[in-house]
């Protein structure tokens, strides 16, 4: 399995974003090519989506902008078609989903009726998410498999970039 490879600006030290942003997307790259169980759909997408990322003419801004929109078209696609996710994904969406569905009503019922902090009821709601979402990730991790982008951006930046 291999991607296409993506194209490199000149002058991208200069630009902080522009940089992170690329250095982002080779990393993802990087640790898709390091899963093994990637269909074939998703990789004839992916190079589709290189391939028409790397023959438009970008300006600093809009090579931005396209890269983080390759960045979450990739990141949707292996997503929905493999089932694989991020590294912490269910972590981070069920903390927000509890503080929001329990910790702002269990605060303001503790608030309402006694003298507890609101403050509470969003600790408890955290709590919530944070233990649904780790089990979540648990699963996914034992079954399908993540993707950990940031130990792929270390390995991006020991090489030389």
């Amino acid at each position: 399995m291999s991607f296409e490879k993506l194209k490199s600006f000149e002058g991208l030290d200069r630009h902080r974003r522009l940089k992170e942003e690329w250095i982002y997307a080779e990393a993802l790259l990087y640790a898709l090519n390091q899963h093994q169980n990637l269909s074939a759909d998703s990789l004839l997408f992916i190079n589709t989506q290189i391939k028409g990322f790397n023959a438009s003419s970008h300006t600093i801004r809009t090579a931005i902008s396209d890269l983080s929109s390759l960045q979450n078209a990739i990141l949707r696609q292996v997503r929905v078609s493999d089932n694989i996710r991020l590294k912490n994904y269910y972590k981070s969406h069920w903390m927000i989903l509890s503080i929001l569905a329990i910790g702002i009503p269990l605060g303001l019922m503790f608030h309402a009726y006694t003298d507890i902090n609101i403050l509470v009821g969003l600790i408890v709601g955290l709590g919530c998410g944070y233990l649904i979402g780790y089990s979540k990730d648990r699963k996914q991790g034992m079954l399908h498999g993540f993707l950990d982008i940031d130990a792929a951006i270390q390995t991006i930046r020991q090489r030389g970039f």
